[in-house]
Parts: structure tokens; sequence; C-alpha cells
């Protein structure tokens, strides 16, 4: 399994650079989101057609729910990042959680910020 960062399913939807490698993971079935991802496709979403092509999309996907495991590493993350002065996104931290706790490689063009978790493998 390959857990999708919210940056690539937005680039999937509009045909974008890494859409591709993208088709290609869901046709292998290996795609996986987190809840979180989830929750960041639909934050806002009105319209119906943007609704229903992200819904294509999750149906297509593993979804994983949140643990209290997840939380505490996200937690985690948080103090040691906040330490250093180096916070990224609360999402994107539980992203990396779930990531973590799974074992699963996140595909992210997000680099910048998922390089400064140790022991997540990246791909993207």
């Amino acid at each position: 399994m390959i857990l999708i960062d919210t940056d690539i399913v937005f680039e999937y939807l509009v045909g974008g650079e890494s859409a591709n490698e993208t088709e290609k993971i869901l046709q292998r079935v290996e795609a996986a989101l987190s809840a979180i991802t989830v929750y960041e496709l639909f934050a806002g979403v009105a319209s119906e057609k943007h609704l229903a092509q992200r819904e294509d999309f999750v149906e297509l996907c593993e979804i994983v729910e949140l643990t209290t495991s997840m939380a505490r590493t996200a937690v985690r993350l948080y103090t040691d990042l906040r330490s250093q002065g180096r916070l990224i996104a609360n999402e994107d931290l539980l992203i990396a959680a779930t990531a973590l706790e799974t074992g699963y490689p996140l595909l992210t063009g997000n680099r910048s910020d998922f390089e400064r978790i140790g022991g997540l493998s990246l791909l993207g």
C-alpha cells in the first residue's frame, strides 16, 4: 500500500504532473488515504461535480482511520518539531503519523515539510 497525500489527489483530479503515477497506483489497488486526507479533500467543497470527483477517488482507496496511537505519534512529532522551530501543519503531522504507524510510504509533492520527520518513507 502507498499512502497518498492530499496534494497528489488534487493534482490527479486536474491531470497534473503526478497523475500518471497515481493512476498506476490506483490500478494496482495499492492506494490508501488517511482519514485526515479525506477531511482535507472535502472541506469547504460545495460543487456537486467536485464532490462527486472526490467521492469517486476515495472509493478507489483504502481509508486508514485515525487511531489513538497515531494521535500520540502526531503529538510526539509536534513536540519534536516545535522544539526545533520547524513545525508543519497539524493535518500533515497526522498524515505523517498515519504513514509511520502503518509502515506505508507517503506519496507527496510536499517533501520539504515531510522531510523534517525522521523514519518517514517518502515517494514523489
